[in-house]
């Protein structure tokens, strides 16, 4: 099996410095706290996005639901999916607003 450098055309991109650079910059090693804060930052911003994501999907499948029920076709399913979006966006500022005071 061949070895490749960091000096071989691959990594170099087309006679490029600057793409060496890039490359290095991104083969560095970071301290463990940096990557768990990362890891860390990276859930929380999923959190949020979950949270609005499920509180609009349950709204929506609530209203379907009731809809089937009570033979109303679109308008449960419309007005829940609007108080799935309301709630979906009250939690995401209370959660803003508790991480803004965390920093």
């Amino acid at each position: 099996m061949r070895e490749v450098s960091l000096e071989s055309p691959l990594f170099r991109g087309h006679g490029s410095d600057s793409s060496n650079r890039s490359f290095e910059a991104f083969c560095e090693v970071g301290t463990i706290e940096n990557r768990r804060s990362d890891w860390k930052q990276l859930a929380v911003y999923g959190a949020l996005a979950m949270e609005m994501a499920l509180s609009v999907a349950a709204g929506t499948v609530v209203g379907y639901l009731l809809d089937g029920f009570f033979q109303t076709a679109p308008i449960l399913t419309l007005v829940f999916l609007l108080l799935g979006v309301v709630g979906g966006i009250v939690n995401f500022v209370k959660l803003w607003e508790l991480l803004k005071k965390k920093t």
